[in-house]
């Protein structure tokens, strides 16, 4: 499955140049809760890793796959040379040892020359955000336990704050906690904690970018 899209926390005014954010929440969801575990956004295209462990050896399909946000995007080389390295089926099935288990990767190709992250790495790699096993969305403590069994990183960690405490942190153009050289960050994505899902089953949350509240 793709990623689901990320909504900002705020509807946009499609009618001025600058598609300016509106006083109005772009999903009433987001009305019903006023405090937020927040992480760090990251600049990186899209990738999403599929495994099956369980896959006969007569069936044409495949157990392990590696796309980009769509199955039709393309992965730059250098990239994708170093996601089939991190990502290798004998490795996830040394994680994902028990037999059926269906598991899904999504997170981030990032560092230099992927979009303009080059400040967070001088080398193309891999970050995790999200998990989906045997079709159920993994809170973040099991999504951390995931990533540093596979050895990739996670995006920073924020804490916890209300949606007002977000805004401010977001408009004080805060350094990002991922680079390795100072850089702002480019903005943040905020869960509900415990983890709650849409009625549609994507998990519940918003981002804001620190271009949008310039």
């Amino acid at each position: 499955m793709e990623y689901p899209k990320i909504q900002s926390l705020f509807m946009r005014d499609m009618k001025s140049p600058k598609k300016n954010f509106m006083p109005e929440y772009a999903r009433e969801e987001f009305a019903q809760f006023n405090t937020w575990r927040v992480e760090e956004k990251i600049d990186g295209t899209n990738i999403r890793v599929s495994f099956f462990n369980d896959i006969k050896p007569h069936l044409s399909r495949f157990a392990w796959d590696i796309k980009g946000k769509r199955n039709d995007s393309l992965i730059p080389k250098h990239l994708y040379e170093v996601l089939e390295k991190l990502f290798n089926p004998e490795k996830l099935a040394l994680v994902f040892s028990k037999q059926g288990t269906d598991v899904q990767l999504f997170g981030e190709g990032y560092g230099n020359n992927i979009q303009a992250g080059h400040y967070y790495r001088q080398d193309p790699s891999f970050i995790l955000f999200d998990v989906k096993l045997d079709g159920r969305w993994l809170p973040r403590g099991y999504v951390k336990s995931i990533a540093d069994e596979l050895g990739v990183p996670m995006p920073a960690d924020l804490g916890t704050m209300t949606t007002q405490e977000v805004i401010e942190f977001v408009k004080s153009k805060p350094l990002s906690r991922t680079a390795q050289v100072p850089h702002i960050m480019e903005g943040v994505i905020a869960r509900t904690d415990p983890l709650m899902l849409f009625c549609h089953g994507t998990p519940l949350m918003w981002k804001l970018k620190v271009k949008d509240l310039e």
